[in-house]
């Protein structure tokens, strides 16, 4: 790895561990739970990928995974997979009850591992012209030898659940996309019908699967929920993008696309405040997180020329609202190497770590430490020498940070003359790097 922005406090490599088949495996999100293990959930394409428990990998298919790693050495607990008989792509993790693990994705077939208490237990997606797909929960046992918990959530239309947040009973919140007229909602919902195009929605269930809560949230454009937090026991913060021009999702926006903050509370099934945020190019907000003192930090990508401290074309974007939404700072950064932020979390000492990739000719993961109200990158690393990216972050105990993506094995020598190799370390989960193969890896700093 390669520092290219420093300070004395330059984080050390605990580990490194990469796995997969013999073609792609994507790893897409990732956190630690208190009992110190590396929960990541993502997509494989391989029918070698390296499983302990369940091998339901047919050739051909895409199929959802999900990896347990000890957090002190990366060494593998359990890799589970799950297939149907389309594509199934997994998007999003969040611990459960008692070491359990939820998982949500897409799948645009039928024959998902549904079990008989599923909210949705058919496939609905091919309702549309289009032959869509629908969104999908799981609940994983703590060992991951079970499917707790299965189900389908979706309409007629295409459906993907890309953020989980844990709720304090077990339960989980969920937020997506749909263009379904027909996605199940709640009686209790904010918004019962579809606005057009396509809409956000936010579902919660309970620690069972039991649907609680459930809503659309979009206008005549596109509208999508890409991030949840927690701001309080009964606040909720939703983090998305909308191309709508109607007054309760910001009103027109100063270009086509805008990244929105929005706090939901899930006491009142309302919206307590909704921010529209963006330049006069496209902007996407794809990842939150709750700073110390209650501040809101939000990141993703801008192709704005106004945003503060732009550079031609694409800039990784990051802003700072108060807990009333008010801006505080809004920045882009990266001198034009980093061209987008899909993974952020907030440190106890006020500083945010985020990950993505960068606006390289051959796109490359980073792990950058960043004073959000300043504006200022207190350490940059970009991992590897070959084509990879950054797509989900998280910090465990003592301040270790945990950040997962995937890795391309270069066919050649090393195309990108900085960093080095994804080489896993001693004792962490090693599997695949085949020449050509895209891998899954996790890379921890402390």
């Amino acid at each position: 790895m390669a520092i290219i922005a420093g300070s004395s406090a330059a984080p050390s490599v605990l580990f490194v561990a990469r796995w997969g088949g013999t073609t792609k495996d994507i790893a897409r999100a990732l956190f630690v739970d208190s009992k110190q293990h590396v929960f990541v959930t993502g997509s494989t394409y391989s029918a070698d990928f390296p499983a302990t428990t369940r091998r339901e990998h047919p050739n051909g298919h895409w199929c959802t995974f999900a990896t347990s790693l000890t957090a002190s050495s990366g060494a593998v607990v359990y890799s589970t997979v799950a297939c149907g008989k389309g594509e199934t792509w997994g998007t999003a993790a969040a611990p459960g009850s008692d070491g359990e693990l939820w998982v949500s994705g897409s799948s645009d077939g039928a024959g998902l591992p549904v079990t008989i208490d599923a909210v949705q237990r058919q496939f609905g997606g091919y309702g549309s012209p289009s032959g869509a797909g629908d969104a999908f929960v799981f609940r994983w046992s703590a060992d991951g030898q079970s499917l707790r918990y299965g189900t389908y959530l979706g309409g007629t239309g295409d459906e993907s659940a890309d953020t989980l947040l844990s709720d304090q009973q077990g339960g989980v919140w969920i937020g997506g996309t749909t263009t379904s007229r027909d996605f199940p909602v709640t009686s209790n919902a904010l918004q019962h019908t579809s606005g057009g195009g396509a809409d956000g929605f936010l579902t919660h269930m309970d620690s069972r699967g039991r649907l609680l809560f459930s809503t659309y949230i979009g206008g005549s454009g596109n509208d999508q929920i890409t991030a949840l937090a927690r701001l309080d026991s009964d606040r909720i913060i939703l983090v998305g993008n909308t191309s709508s021009v109607e007054k309760g999702l910001g009103g027109p926006g100063h270009g086509n696309d805008d990244g929105f903050v929005a706090v939901f509370d899930s006491r009142e099934s309302a919206m307590t405040w909704f921010r529209r945020l963006g330049g006069g190019g496209d902007d996407h907000l794809k990842s939150v997180a709750v700073l110390r003192g209650g501040g809101i930090a939000a990141a993703g990508d801008s192709h704005s020329a106004n945003c503060p401290n732009a550079h031609p074309g694409r800039d990784g974007w990051t802003i700072v609202l108060s807990s009333s939404g008010t801006l505080l700072a809004d920045h882009c950064f990266g001198g034009g190497k980093i061209g987008e932020v899909r993974g952020l979390v907030a440190a106890t000492d006020g500083s945010v770590w985020m990950t993505g990739v960068t606006s390289n000719v051959y796109e490359q993961a980073f792990v950058v430490r960043f004073q959000p109200v300043r504006g200022i990158a207190e350490y940059a690393t970009v991992l590897g020498t070959e084509i990879s990216r950054g797509n989900a972050i998280a910090i465990g105990s003592e301040g270790v940070v945990y950040a997962t993506g995937e890795a391309t094995e270069p066919w050649g020598p090393p195309r990108v003359p900085i960093g080095g190799f994804f080489e896993p370390t001693r004792g962490a989960f090693r599997e695949g790097q085949k020449p050509g193969s895209t891998d899954a890896f996790v890379v921890a700093l402390r």
